[in-house]
């Protein structure tokens, strides 16, 4: 008696489901806000009337805001964000006095990074895998908190590819004062020179302890203990560092090749023989992300 056999339902399958281990999550693009001289931009129709508060609060909310791409605000406080449906001005800026503007440029979000740093950080670091950034444009970012360096020690290494006693490489390093410096070797048209000497960016006190200076560094220095967003860029022979999405000083050099055979970058401190000890950041370093390719305007949305 089969009446009570149970067949099997037909045009059934039974699916084996395989498991995908996650993928990385690509970096989001790199978005700056920077000026290009003197007076205003942008026309009506603003992307909303009405706004009002310091630079500072123009820049932030251009960065917040995708459709965003420049922004311009008066000596009295009003703020006139534009997008791609707003009106263009004859010549940008328009070299008014009383007005100011950034415009926003980004790194292509489809570029795939060449270092991103997972985890959080415990001390310094070599990059895994190594890279050479060659003569190509390039953007390298990371989130940057400083603490009081060590007495007659520099805030530290950042980033670079450097080994201590060779003229050989590059590198981000934090000064005494919390001033973020390229140390540069080997590159022609790069501006480098022993203390006193202050580059024409810096708008306040520096503290080198020795170190040299170089043409690019920051305006001012970071703040103890505040997160910050370090952003370095090449874009063909010119070089900017910005703080917090703000441009905080442009340089330009003749030409530069990132050395292959020799040290890996390093995050955190560089190298001394073989240990890299050299130094060490006060603080903490996280989010570095290193993409070939130079910040460009915004596609229109």
């Amino acid at each position: 008696d089969t009446s009570h056999r149970r067949e099997q339902p037909q045009g059934m399958l039974l699916l084996a489901i395989a498991v995908l281990p996650a993928l990385p999550t690509p970096p989001p693009p790199t978005c700056v806000m920077v000026s290009r001289g003197q007076g205003g931009c942008g026309g009506y129709p603003y992307m909303v009337d009405g706004l009002t508060g310091t630079a500072d609060d123009a820049i932030s909310y251009c960065l917040a805001n995708p459709a965003c791409i420049k922004v311009q605000w008066d000596s009295t406080g009003n703020i006139y964000p534009s997008d791609s449906d707003s009106s263009v001005q004859d010549r940008e800026p328009n070299g008014h006095n009383g007005w100011s503007c950034r415009f926003k440029e980004c790194s292509p979000p489809s570029a795939s990074p060449l270092f991103q740093q997972t985890g959080g950080y415990t001390g310094p670091l070599a990059a895994v895998p190594d890279f050479n950034l060659g003569a190509d444009d390039f953007v390298i970012e990371m989130d940057v908190t400083p603490q009081t360096p060590g007495m007659n020690q520099h805030g530290g290494t950042i980033i670079g590819r450097h080994q201590s006693g060779v003229a050989l490489g590059w590198a981000l390093i934090l000064t005494n004062s919390l001033h973020v410096v390229l140390t540069l070797y080997g590159a022609t048209g790069y501006d480098m020179r022993a203390p006193p000497w202050k580059p024409a960016c810096v708008q306040d006190d520096v503290t080198f302890l020795g170190w040299w200076g170089g043409e690019l560094m920051s305006a001012r220095a970071l703040t103890v203990g505040q997160k910050q967003r370090v952003v370095f860029s090449r874009r063909g022979q010119d070089l900017s560092l910005y703080v917090d999405g703000s441009e905080s000083c442009k340089a330009s050099l003749d030409s530069y090749t990132d050395p292959s055979g020799f040290v890996p970058v390093s995050i955190g401190a560089h190298y001394i023989g073989d240990q890299l000890t050299k130094a060490p950041f006060f603080g903490k370093i996280e989010n570095t992300v290193v993409k070939r390719g130079s910040l460009a305007p915004p596609p229109a949305l």
